[in-house]
This record gives structure tokens, C-alpha cells and sequence, in this order.
């Protein structure tokens, strides 16, 4: 798994730590999609972006929500974002009490589809989360809004956020991500970044240019996942040069533009 390894038992089995060899940076939580740490078929995935977050100087926490809040026997009862901060909370504050992240370092969200829901649900509980947390900016591989739409809507949003969605993508459909963010993309909070002609899973090599599927399978409709070398390439520079101004302690810089 890349340096990566388990951070205990339980529910502390479903987080793998990498430890940066000159951290720098502050730490990541990595929330993959709602199919955990395997997506289609690719148990490497995370653990290779993981990998190079680490080679950044971030130390990394790349957990599988679902499974750590199901093995929780304190789990609350709640919707699916909120299932998701309360998964964050859990893991930010163990992984101080722990050792595994410093203290007093800052840190980044990265989520994936479904991961982003408990990126919304975090901005709603109070208006203080992020910071209470030490989250300093969020960067989200089409993220998910369709639970939050469901709900209440995003309330508030006070860290910059990088969102990157492609405009063929019918699992997060961009309409709804305009929608939702409007305000934020408006006022500069997020930076909404559309890639032409890209799907669901456009920075997932492994899965090729198309595959079609039911999403939820069985039950779900027919959606489209593939890979795009363009699309990945520039959300990856795009994702490095936004996690430097964290590193830097830059102030709020998204341009709040559709690219």
C-alpha cells in the first residue's frame, strides 16, 4: 500500500496513515466515492494519490468512512453527510490524540463524489467546524451535492474549495453543482473547474475511456465512468498549486470562475 499502513483496530482498521518523510505541509483526509478504497475493480487508486500527497509533504489519512462508521458503536444515527463529518471529526481528533498528525498543523479535505457530501454537511453544522478541526481548504474530484439538495442545501461554506467536474458527467451532474454552489462560486469561495467531454472517474486510469453501468448497481441507472489523461493531468496541477497557497497560509483565493 504504498508506506501507507492501519492505523489499529476497529474502526481505526478502516484509516491507513503514510507519514510524510519531511512533512511540511500539514496532513490530508482523503474521502474516497461511496465504493471505499476499491473503485471498480482498482484497490490502488487512492493509495497512489495518497502517495503523491505525501511526496508534497503532506502526511496523509486516507479512510473508508462507510466501514469506520459502521465498526463505531457510537455511531449516530444521522443522514449520509452528516454520517461523513462525524466520521472526520472522529478521525481529525483521534489522529491528534494519537500522534498521527501534529497537533497544531493545519489541514486539507479531499474527497471524491460521495466523500464531498460530509464536506457540505461539516459547513452546516455551526459555521466553525473547518477551523475547529484545523481544515483550511477543501479539493473535490466530482463531488457529489445530490444528498445536500435532498436536505437543506449548503448554508455555509467558509474555506476555499477547488471543484473539478466534467461536463458529460451523469453520476454528478453539473447543473446541480451550479445550483447548489452558485453563492460560493459567485462570492469566490469555490472555484468550479468544468472539464469538456469528461465522466464520472476522469482521473481513474485503470478504468479506461468508458464503461456503463447502473449507479447504485442494480437499482440505479444507467451511468458513464472513464478516464480523461487530460482532464486527470490538469485537476492534478490544478489540485498541487491550490494545496501550495494552503501550505503558504494564503488567505481565500479561489477566482470563483467555470473553467
Amino acid at each position: 500500500m504504498g508506506g501507507f499502513a492501519s492505523a489499529g483496530d476497529g474502526a481505526w482498521g478502516s484509516l491507513y496513515v503514510l507519514r510524510a518523510a519531511r512533512p511540511d505541509r500539514g496532513w490530508v483526509v482523503m474521502l474516497p466515492g461511496s465504493s471505499g478504497l476499491v473503485v471498480l475493480g482498482d484497490d490502488k487508486h487512492y493509495f497512489e494519490v495518497g502517495r503523491r500527497l505525501g511526496e508534497l509533504g503532506f502526511d496523509v489519512l486516507l479512510v473508508d468512512y462507510k466501514a469506520f462508521y459502521r465498526a463505531s458503536d457510537d455511531r449516530p444515527n444521522v443522514a449520509t453527510g452528516e454520517k461523513i463529518a462525524w466520521v472526520v471529526h472522529r478521525v481529525v481528533e483521534g489522529a491528534k490524540s494519537r500522534g498521527l498528525i501534529d497537533d497544531d498543523a493545519r489541514g486539507v479535505l479531499a474527497a471524491w463524489s460521495l466523500g464531498a457530501e460530509g464536506v457540505w454537511a461539516l459547513g452546516n453544522e455551526n459555521g466553525d467546524s473547518f477551523d475547529a478541526l484545523g481544515i483550511d481548504r477543501c479539493v473535490l474530484w466530482y463531488p457529489s451535492v445530490e444528498r445536500v439538495m435532498d436536505e437543506s442545501g449548503v448554508r455555509e461554506l467558509e474555506v476555499p474549495v477547488l471543484a473539478m467536474v466534467g461536463d458529460a458527467d451523469d453520476v454528478t451532474l453539473l447543473d446541480d453543482l451550479e445550483s447548489v454552489l452558485d453563492l460560493y462560486i459567485i462570492n469566490g469561495i469555490v472555484e468550479l473547474v468544468v472539464y469538456p467531454q469528461a465522466h464520472h472517474g476522469f482521473d481513474i486510469e485503470s478504468i479506461g475511456p468508458s464503461q456503463s453501468m447502473r449507479f447504485p448497481p442494480i437499482i440505479g441507472e444507467q451511468v458513464t465512468f472513464g478516464y480523461n489523461r487530460n482532464a486527470d493531468l490538469d485537476a492534478w496541477a490544478r489540485a498541487v498549486d491550490f494545496l501550495a497557497h494552503h501550505a503558504q497560509g494564503d488567505e481565500i483565493t479561489g477566482r470563483g470562475n467555470r473553467r
